[in-house]
């Protein structure tokens, strides 16, 4: 009697099955700081298009209210707003817009807006905890800046190191070193944060007479005092 032999599927010895694991987790290890920056490269370009969205609303608050939102004379609640979410509540409640999409950064601890702004006349669902990625810089405690201040004066920022931002120190690695700014003349720059004694924390600097100053202190020629920043909730 011939004897046949049965053909057995070769499959892959332990070996070669290790050797592609490790191909694959060593390409997975190269490619993963790419996807990290292009993530917070896409998040600051996110912030500046917002931040842009943000000097419209502001400069058309000023025309109808003679400066911007925040002290007791421009708030609806007739008291200075106590968190940027409160003055930024403001373009809701002035009929200016009717999204809270704008107001989102990706911060570390910002949330996506859910869409709920509640009911007019104030809106009080709107921007809730967390879902403010912007901070909002005024003149003094009581005293908002308007479209007559200097070109170079810092309105709007992010990303803030968490929700009670200072007004010095920012996240270095949410935006991968860079902070988001709105100025009085409508320009939204993206600036390099100069990283501090703190890890992951640091300032944005200007030049005063050639050394580096902190852009929110008493220092910088364009505020001649130190802003109030108002935190997000």
């Amino acid at each position: 009697m011939k004897m046949t032999k049965n053909k057995l599927a070769k499959g892959f010895t332990l070996v070669e099955l290790l050797v592609v694991i490790a191909i694959i987790a060593a390409l997975a290890a190269l490619s993963t700081p790419v996807v990290l920056k292009q993530q917070k490269k896409a998040a600051a370009t996110e912030a500046v298009n917002n931040a842009k969205q943000h000097f419209i609303l502001m400069f058309e608050f000023d025309q109808d209210n003679g400066r911007y939102p925040g002290d007791s004379t421009t708030m609806s609640t007739g008291a200075v707003a106590g968190t940027s979410n409160a003055a930024f509540k403001e373009f809701f409640i002035a009929s200016q817009i009717d999204s809270e999409d704008i107001f989102y950064a990706k911060t570390g601890w910002s949330v996506k807006p859910d869409g709920d702004i509640g009911a007019a006349p104030t809106f009080t669902t709107a921007l809730a905890a967390n879902e403010c990625g912007f901070i909002y810089h005024m003149k003094g405690a009581d005293e908002a800046f308007g479209t007559t201040a200097a070109s170079a004066t810092p309105l709007v920022s992010t990303p803030a190191i968490d929700n009670a931002f200072t007004g010095t120190e920012f996240s270095v690695n949410a935006f991968g070193g860079r902070a988001v700014i709105l100025f009085n003349d409508g320009a939204v720059k993206s600036l390099a944060i100069t990283e501090g004694s703190t890890a992951g924390q640091g300032v944005v600097n200007v030049k005063v007479a050639g050394v580096d100053t902190s852009l929110f202190t008493a220092a910088n020629p364009a505020l001649a005092a130190a802003t109030t920043n108002l935190p997000a909730l």
